[in-house]
């Protein structure tokens, strides 16, 4: 979880590492890749042939790339510098339990990478981890060097602002996720939030734009309306998707139409911005999917009621996409995120909808409870 983007990659260490971290590729497969290993070979490196001293080179980059934070860090200690902490809880397909730790100056960002967790982790547990870490990279004093923390808000993150005596600052990307499963997911789902789960129940949202949905020991469901609605574009998509033959057909209308090829999109149902994906491709194509249905002597299943009804949902959700990826740049602030809500409420106005009213009271609710900035 280090970055590799200042490190020399002229080294055998540094582009196995690479491959394994960045590029994603298994131990096992680098060692068993004919390619690879040529390709290393015409570099002048000699891959060893057994998995665990492939294992070793990524372990020796490891230190190396340790080593240069720690040096990076040492020298804005010497310069006085403060620093902010991003903490995120990570379960990994093995259900094993890792916390990332990210540090934040002003001109800098760097990933101290995860901590496990073992067992159950309270609040005076997570924060003797993060000490730690912090600790094990030279910033052995948290009260002089750090001067805020950024979390998520279930319930030990905020214990923890409590008791680490820093300001504690709760992400609005995901409090404006959670505004939208309000309004999309039944309320037994919706209100399942991470901030309702303890430490041991609590589920990470991954991808950029932190859109998953809470888990719960069930696959979540939309809202009556919605799902009903959904379900036929499914049926729609899942026709063309799964045969070629009457995909076909729906190619050549979308080739007339839009000049190249475009597949319909299925969304996953714990992520609510791939049914926007969904919604928005299914919309763009909306009149090349009636004549292939037309040609193909299927019934049309979706009145014109519904496709507005789409229409409104997908004109509701764009600018929260906008705003949940303006909040999720890298440069983002307060003072940033403080315009983007006002950009966000001014869009949610113009929609005159109720779907978007419902939508722009479950954003303040939800808002309102991160302080700062105010909406």
């Amino acid at each position: 979880m280090m970055s590799f983007v200042t490190m020399k990659k002229d080294s055998l260490q540094s582009i196995v590492s690479e491959l394994a971290a960045v590029e994603g590729f298994s131990i096992h497969a680098i060692c068993k890749s004919k390619f690879i290993r040529e390709s290393l070979s015409a570099k002048g490196f000699r891959l060893p042939l057994a998995e665990r001293s492939v294992m070793e080179l990524v372990h020796s980059q490891h230190k190396s790339i340790q080593k240069e934070m720690k040096s990076r860090i040492e020298t804005e200690l010497q310069c006085n510098t403060r620093f902010s902490v991003t903490l995120d809880e990570y379960t990994a397909v093995r259900c094993r339990r890792y916390m990332n730790v990210n540090i934040h100056s002003r001109n800098d960002h760097i990933n101290l990478g995860l901590i496990r967790m073992l067992g159950s982790c309270d609040a005076e547990k997570i924060l003797e981890l993060l000490e730690k870490n912090l600790a094990e990279f030279g910033i052995t004093n948290m009260q002089t060097y750090i001067v805020s923390i950024v979390s998520d808000g279930a319930s030990v993150m905020k214990k923890l602002g409590k008791i680490s005596q820093f300001r504690h600052q709760l992400c609005y990307a995901h409090g404006l996720h959670l505004a939208v499963c309000d309004i999309l997911y039944k309320a037994s789902v919706a209100n399942a939030s991470v901030e309702d789960c303890n430490d041991e129940d609590e589920e990470i949202f991954a991808e950029s734009l932190t859109t998953a949905i809470p888990t719960t020991n069930e696959i979540p469901t939309f809202n009556p309306r919605i799902e009903d609605v959904l379900k036929k574009v499914r049926k729609v998509v899942k026709l063309f998707r799964k045969i070629t033959v009457k995909n076909e057909v729906l190619q050549k209308n979308v080739v007339a139409e839009q000049k190249k090829e475009l597949s319909l999109v299925l969304e996953c149902k714990t992520r609510w911005s791939s049914m926007f994906e969904m919604i928005d491709r299914f919309l763009l194509l909306k009149r090349c999917i009636i004549k292939a249905l037309l040609d193909l002597s299927t019934a049309i299943d979706i009145s014109e009621t519904e496709f507005a009804f789409l229409d409104d949902l997908k004109c509701v959700l764009e600018p929260v996409k906008l705003a949940l990826e303006a909040l999720c740049r890298r440069d983002a602030t307060l003072l940033t995120a403080k315009g983007i809500f006002s950009f966000l409420i001014n869009e949610m106005k113009k929609r005159r909808s109720t779907m978007a009213n419902d939508l722009l009271c479950a954003i303040k609710n939800r808002i309102q409870h991160r302080p700062v900035a105010r909406v």
